[in-house]
């Protein structure tokens, strides 16, 4: 049974973010699913055809294609290697480090013994471009260099300027596979004409440790599950203003959401999963780890008609005491794909929705996936295979023991450099 959630995307009146009262406890919002936070702009119009109900979902058994062994030797772990997966060739330029964004334009940034490099792919040569310990690309022209006391320059490729950045929220980027170094907004382009982005500072809102406590920050605590978005034009006029667990660009002219996740009290109602997930944190040890039992739904969105479209329903059980509960999703003008429970208790199999024909293939795989350029990418912290969605056959193979690798955008190119140490995608 669906309590009031489903006011969510009806425009009533409904529980929302949550915050704590005084003595800690968990109390749902009553602000509108569609009313900015204090602070964000407000919206010209708004999305309609979402729900939150969860609906069956039908799919059909799909495998794999063999996986052939990599034409590339494995890396050393320390070298920046590149690999032209279209010519079949690999260069190790020296030690470095490689951090995405990484390419732009036919060239690639990175940096090793103290210095950064931009490096031309068409010849493999490379030239200085001064101290750095860290160095990625900010646009087409400019490129951020960390020194080792963090401090940032944003350097003009073409003037040779330098302009010094008071932190990296300064440089704001849109990152090709991992977004682990995005500005604070997290700009994402849809087909050049509109901006998806968040509608409050997300430096801020990571900031926040997401429990229920009665610090003056918990207000914002529920924002963990229910980011706040907005859609632009690019003239800065805002057109759409919701809260999603994900909101990503879908091909042209369009973008996805993943609505805000809700979870089975456990008498059989469905309320919002932070609640749920406060509740069972409540007198908790902070090692015990408790799996709550929820849903998202996954819609497409048209930006000029504000329509949604349903695509499906994906298991969403998330842990207590871990915070975000993550699982790969990302969609173009052809197929969405994801996998659910990637991270849960027990790791579902990735799913791929044809747009065309309506239909689900469930692979014999658990996979972090992600559309590019047409094809499925497969691997944690940039693709280490590249498949092909319709016929599920393997195109590229990278070497099984790289690290973080950075694809160029039209993935011909990917870079690997010494072995970083982060955490995992699950907590």
């Amino acid at each position: 049974m669906l309590v009031p959630l489903l006011w969510a995307c009806s425009g009533e009146s409904k529980p929302s973010n949550g915050r704590s009262n005084k003595d800690g406890v968990f109390v749902p919002d009553a602000r509108p699913f569609d009313t900015p936070a204090p602070g964000t702009p407000g919206a010209e119009r708004q999305i309609t055809g979402l729900f939150l109900t969860p609906r069956d979902t039908k799919v059909m058994k799909a495998s794999l294609g063999p996986k052939s062994a990599s034409l590339f030797q494995p890396s050393d772990g320390k070298s920046v290697v590149v690999f032209d997966t279209q010519a079949g060739k690999a260069t190790n330029l020296g030690a470095g480090i490689v951090v995405a964004p990484a390419f732009n334009n036919g060239r690639m940034l990175y940096a090793g013994e103290g210095e950064a490099w931009l490096v031309d792919l068409a010849t493999m040569q490379k030239r200085s471009l001064g101290p750095a310990n860290v160095a990625f690309f900010v646009d087409d022209n400019h490129a951020a260099l960390v020194s080792a006391q963090n401090r940032t320059a944003v350097l003009d490729l073409t003037t040779g300027e330098r302009q010094i950045a008071s932190s990296l929220s300064d440089t704001v980027i849109s990152d090709q596979e991992t977004g682990t170094l995005g500005g604070p907004l997290k700009r994402r382009q849809i087909q050049g004409r509109y901006v998806l982005r968040y509608a409050v500072d997300a430096d801020k809102l990571y900031a926040l440790k997401c429990r229920a406590t009665a610090s003056p920050e918990a207000e914002l605590c529920g924002l963990r599950f229910r980011e706040e978005y907005v859609v632009e034009a690019n003239e800065g006029r805002v057109i759409y203003q919701f809260r999603a667990l994900q909101a990503l660009p879908a091909g042209k002219g369009e973008f996805m959401i993943a609505t805000s996740p809700v979870c089975d009290d456990g008498s059989g109602r469905l309320i919002w999963c932070e609640e749920v997930l406060a509740r069972m944190e409540a007198g908790s040890k902070p090692g015990d780890i408790k799996y709550a039992r929820g849903s998202t739904n996954i819609f497409v969105v048209d930006v000029a008609s504000g329509k949604a479209r349903f695509i499906a329903t994906v298991a969403y059980n998330p842990p207590t005491n871990i915070r975000p509960f993550n699982w790969p999703l990302s969609a173009d003008s052809n197929y969405v794909v994801w996998t659910e429970q990637y991270c849960g208790q027990t790791r579902g199999k990735t799913r791929i929705y044809d747009r065309r024909s309506g239909r689900i293939r469930e692979l014999d795989a658990t996979l972090w996936v992600r559309m590019a350029v047409g094809l499925l990418g497969a691997g944690e912290f940039g693709s280490k295979a590249l498949i092909d969605p319709a016929t599920l056959q393997y195109r590229t193979v990278l070497p099984d023991n790289l690290g973080d690798t950075a694809w160029s955008p039209d993935y011909r190119y990917a870079a690997v450099g010494q072995n970083l140490g982060h955490g995992g995608l699950c907590g």
